[in-house]
């Protein structure tokens, strides 16, 4: 019966760990082992190499003995009576002595079987004196070549190199000829002596005198000839350059199929070329299996000690596993314990707690960054934490806090659905560009803090944030049909993040008196101070509206946005509360006049003012309520279908005789009514006092003739039925807001 299932993955853990701490001791074991038997294949060839550089140097000392040898013939001949007598009196010479000088060099032969013949050359008289044939003419002398090469390589009293050759005669002898002046011991030569050494015999010494008879001798003359027997497949040539290379080169070849370490040097003196090819297939065997045996020695002790080494090892690695599995078995399923090993238990565990992280990455992120904007966190430790539990990494110490929010363009549903899409839209492109970390903080609004360095926040900054939301603004309005607008706080350190919140949200509660632009950067607004309270516009905007001039509402408005909006230094609190209020006064003064306006309150809601886009959406949205009280106007007018006789036989009157200085009474008089009762319902029918109307009428007309520059301000007030300059202007300033001279001076100015 085999183990049961975790028994066997408990084996197979263990084995595990067990080849991994094995592998960690074996595998630098191997390396060292490989490293040591390469030094012990070096060391092998180091080694041959050094014996073969002093086999060379015994064989080069023997071979510049033989050449001393020949200085020292030629010294010792020298000094013979008879040859010096010879050479300094050659023509005094009896055949006698000749043959008495013959056998004297012919001794000198006996004395070693080297030497095989000599030649005696003498200068004065043009002979050759030779061992075996006797004496010759120079000119006819059978190896008067050699001679003559040997004579032109001298120097001097220094020898020519010697070099091998065949001798003529005997033909097929092969021998090596050397050459000297003699006699030694004077300046000026008399003659030249050579010897011809035996090859076979030159080259059975050098091989002789060889440490290493197991090797091979290569000997090159001075014209690189080869002195010992070629070798088939060897190239000579090249063993010629290794060996002139350098002092100490060597290097391994391949003769009949078995290998070689070639090594050799140069013979100055000579001009000669000694190598020597030593067998190195069997000395580099011995050195590797000497150096294996010993690396298996070590192996096996290694595999030895190792694996108990790696046993204990492993051992203490699989221990922490097993205790932890114990823990884990009561958090596990029933049915998974019997299925996984300690290792496979705490695995799965660890992955499931790394993607529960993963998953909850993001709503950690969110909850931070809410954190920092809504509850500032003084601690610097703590924030820093916390940043790095989220997995936030900033580079700088400052940031900047970007809102974005959805204009209302559908339902609050529409709202919810698509918060998510455009959040990570957004966080796409600008973490694309930017350090950024964001938060979604209501359906329709998020922020994110942009990490910048404390100079860097720049007009090319502010530009490459300006195009990053250009793309993110096309993108929802071409996908989803959905506007944003941008807001950013000035740069500040991430401990007043919520300070820069702050700034950003008062800037969005004032942002109906900002001007459009593609993002809002906070600016530094007061917001205390004091300003005057535009009265005049207020009675201006009232008088047009009640004379249901939309014309004149709307220019009266523009030169209001002129006057009081486009100038940065009054406070946006004091700007907003004063527009409500010049709104709330045209309403209170409808109700003054006498006009029910319950139902145009629930057209005109002032609140709607505060959230409004931008300086354009509340001049739009100001002309709209403005507008829509006309209409309400015109409405009541029309509902009463038309003015009654007495209304139209009064303004008939008023509009024929306002240049006379008329009452109320006079008005009534002239359709035999009385004032009360035609003030009670010219004010009903019309919305304003008969007097109001005439006031009315009449700087309408002075306001025609105030365009002709000719006709003083007197003579316009009598003529619109004002006797007393003053009373003209001071009606006209409190209708119109402003003097007829500044009046006539404006309009002059703009036509």
């Amino acid at each position: 019966m085999g183990p049961p299932v975790e028994e066997r993955k408990h084996v197979s853990v263990f084995q595990k760990q067990f080849l991994i701490v094995f592998a960690t001791i074996l595998i630098p074991t191997l390396f060292l082992l490989c490293l040591q038997l390469s030094r012990t294949a070096q060391d092998a060839r180091s080694r041959l190499e050094a014996s073969g550089q002093d086999s060379l140097t015994h064989i080069a000392g023997n071979f510049d003995l033989l050449l001393n040898q020949l200085n020292q013939i030629s010294l010792q001949i020298s000094l013979q009576a008879g040859i010096s007598d010879m050479l300094r009196n050659p023509f005094e010479q009896s055949p006698y002595e000749i043959s008495q000088n013959k056998e004297l060099l012919r001794s000198w032969l006996k004395t070693n079987p080297l030497y095989y013949s000599m030649y005696l050359n003498i200068w004065q008289n043009g002979k050759v004196l030779t061992t075996g044939e006797g004496i010759y003419e120079s000119d006819q002398f059978f190896d008067r070549a050699v001679l003559d090469n040997l004579i032109s390589a001298s120097s001097g009293p220094v020898s020519a190199k010697p070099v091998m050759r065949t001798l003529p005669d005997p033909p097929g002898v092969d021998v090596i000829t050397l050459g000297r002046p003699v006699p030694v011991t004077q300046q000026d030569a008399l003659g030249f002596l050579v010897i011809n050494f035996r090859k076979d015999l030159f080259l059975q010494t050098l091989q002789n005198v060889s440490p290493d008879p197991s090797s091979r001798l290569l000997v090159y003359d001075a014209l690189n000839q080869p002195v010992t027997e070629a070798l088939q497949g060897f190239d000579e040539a090249s063993a010629i350059r290794l060996i002139h290379s350098g002092p100490n080169a060597s290097s391994i070849v391949k003769v009949g199929g078995e290998r070689f370490l070639l090594t050799g040097r140069s013979l100055p003196a000579s001009g000669w070329t000694i190598g020597q090819l030593i067998p190195y297939e069997k000395y580099y065997a011995e050195r590797m299996q000497e150096g294996l045996v010993r690396a298996g020695w070590i192996l096996a002790a290694v595999l030895l000690l190792g694996g108990a080494a790696a046993y204990f090892f492993a051992s203490l690695l699989y221990h922490p596993w097993r205790q932890l599995a114990l823990r884990l078995q009561s958090h596990l399923k029933q049915g998974s314990v019997q299925e996984k090993d300690a290792y496979t238990m705490v695995n799965s565990a660890i992955h499931h707690v790394l993607a529960l992280l993963r998953k909850n990455e993001p709503i950690i992120r969110d909850h931070l960054v809410r954190d920092l904007l809504l509850e500032p966190l003084q601690d610097e430790r703590e924030r820093a934490e916390r940043l790095r539990e989220a997995g936030i990494s900033f580079l700088y110490g400052h940031y900047a806090v970007l809102v974005i929010e959805e204009e209302p363009t559908g339902t609050r549903a529409a709202f919810s659905s698509q918060s998510l899409y455009l959040f990570s839209v957004a966080e796409k492109e600008l973490q694309a560009r930017f350090l950024t970390a964001g938060t979604i903080l209501e359906r329709c609004r998020f922020a994110f803090l942009l990490n910048l360095a404390a100079g860097q926040w720049d007009e090319e900054r502010k530009a490459e944030l300006a195009a990053t939301i250009r793309m993110i603004r096309e993108t929802v309005r071409v996908s989803m049909q959905t506007e944003l607008s941008f807001y950013v706080s000035g740069i500040q350190p991430l401990s007043d993040a919520a300070n820069a919140y702050e700034q950003v949200k008062r800037m969005m509660a004032y942002r109906s008196l900002l001007p459009y632009a593609e993002i809002y950067f906070a600016a530094g607004e007061t917001e205390s101070g004091s300003f005057p309270y535009p009265a005049a516009y207020q009675r201006l905007l009232l008088h047009a509206v009640l004379a249901e001039d939309r014309v004149l509402v709307q220019k009266h408005l523009n030169e209001f946005f002129v006057r009081y909006l486009e100038k940065p230094d009054y406070p946006y609190p004091q700007l907003q509360q004063m527009i409500l209020m010049l709104m709330s006064h045209v309403l209170g003064s409808l109700g003054q006049e006498g006009y029910d306006i319950g139902p145009l309150m629930d057209k005109v809601q002032l609140l709607q003012l505060q959230h409004c886009h931008n300086r354009k959406d509340l001049q739009e949205q100001l002309l709209f309520q403005l507008n829509q009280i006309i209409a309400f106007l015109e409405e009541t007018r029309t509902r009463h279908n038309a003015y009654s006789d007495i209304v139209q036989q009064a303004i008939r009157f008023m509009t024929s005789h306002y240049a006379e200085p008329l009452s109320i009474s006079d008005i009534a008089a002239s359709l035999n009514i009385s004032h009360s009762h035609l003030s009670r319902v010219f004010k009903a029918e019309v919305g304003k006092s008969p007097l109001d109307y005439l006031t009315e009428t009449r700087l309408n007309e002075s306001k025609r003739l105030l365009m002709d520059k000719s006709l003083p301000l007197k003579e316009i007030g009598m003529q619109v039925g004002y006797q007393d300059v003053q009373t003209f202007i001071r009606s006209f300033k409190k209708l119109e807001g402003t003097t007829p001279g500044e009046f006539r001076k404006r309009e002059m100015n703009h036509s």
